[in-house]
């Protein structure tokens, strides 16, 4: 008999997978989002529409979320340039600060979802280690940062069992990050260009390897009790070999560099991770060849 989770944004791209792996291997999946699932309930997943950020209704349902193996917390908003303050502390610390109010003192563990823009736009060091000091730029990494401070001072009072993941850019059927954008391009017969002379160092993460990440972390919150933890590919590529491997997985296109202003450097070192959590995330290469198969398998799919 498999165990229950609870998925915060069980809808969305990554908790989308999540929860399919869930159900895959036995396990029961209990889904949270404002509004009602339009996916078929089973006896092994039911969606319960809660509104997060609503305090009391997140503590009538405190049974339910000490009841479960863990919480996989994965819900927020990221937003855009023009997205107002308040809303991001709606939908990243005050949800957040509700969910802890109810597994206050909980033997379930929490597994926190995190961003690489904590870091802010231009980080100290490369690769970004734990131990480098936050320094948020935009609104949505200064609400996470804040949603990461209520975890640990919780976790660290001994009240809760939490870990934090940071992410890069994730990856995957669904995503629009620079991969998607290649992709795109290549399968198309078109020229992928790649901004800032194809120089940018960037680490882009597998959704599968995210899915991994936050069940390993599920199962390690209740010895470790705490940690924060940077979940990426463990490889550091220029934007330029990352589109080259692009095109060698689609077969043909031909790839180039421009001299429009690029991203910012980034790429996070993983030791800890792989240490502390057992975390294996497969090689870029074999990443990238599975998701342009998903694309082409999508489309097939799309087509019949």
């Amino acid at each position: 008999m498999g165990n229950t989770y609870i998925i915060t944004g069980d809808r969305g791209f990554v908790g989308s997978r999540l929860r399919q792996r869930l159900l895959s291997r036995g396990d029961s999946v209990v889904g949270i989002d404002r509004v009602a699932a339009t996916i078929e309930e089973t006896p092994h997943y039911r969606s319960v529409p809660l509104d997060l950020a609503d305090r009391k209704e997140v503590l009538k349902h405190a049974g339910l979320f000490n009841s479960a193996r863990a919480v996989i917390h994965l819900a927020g908003r990221i937003g855009g340039p023009d997205d107002s303050l308040e809303k991001h502390l709606e939908a990243n610390l005050r949800t957040t600060e509700n969910l802890l109010a109810a597994m206050n003192g909980s033997a379930t563990a929490l597994v926190f979802s995190s961003t690489m823009y904590v870091f802010g736009l231009e980080p100290d060091l490369l690769p970004v280690g734990e131990d480098q000091q936050p320094r948020p730029a935009t609104p949505y990494g200064l609400t996470k940062l804040a949603a990461e401070y209520a975890v640990e001072r919780m976790a660290r009072a001994g009240r809760i069992r939490a870990i934090i993941l940071r992410y890069p850019g994730i990856f995957g059927l669904g995503s629009d990050v620079a991969i998607h954008l290649y992709a795109s391009k290549a399968l198309a017969g078109e020229t992928v260009s790649v901004y800032g002379g194809g120089r940018t160092f960037r680490d882009y993460v597998h959704v599968d390897d995210v899915v991994d990440a936050n069940l390993l972390a599920a199962e390690a919150a209740p010895n470790l009790g705490w940690g924060v933890y940077h979940i990426g590919s463990g490889e550091s590529r220029s934007l330029l070999q990352i589109a080259q491997l692009v095109a060698d997985a689609v077969g043909n296109g031909r790839v180039e560099a421009n001299d429009r202003p690029a991203p910012f450097d980034f790429v996070f070192d993983i030791a800890h991770a792989r240490a502390d959590l057992g975390y294996k995330p497969l090689p870029l290469k074999i990443r990238i060849a599975q998701y342009v198969n998903d694309i082409r398998s999508s489309a097939c799919t799309t087509e019949s």
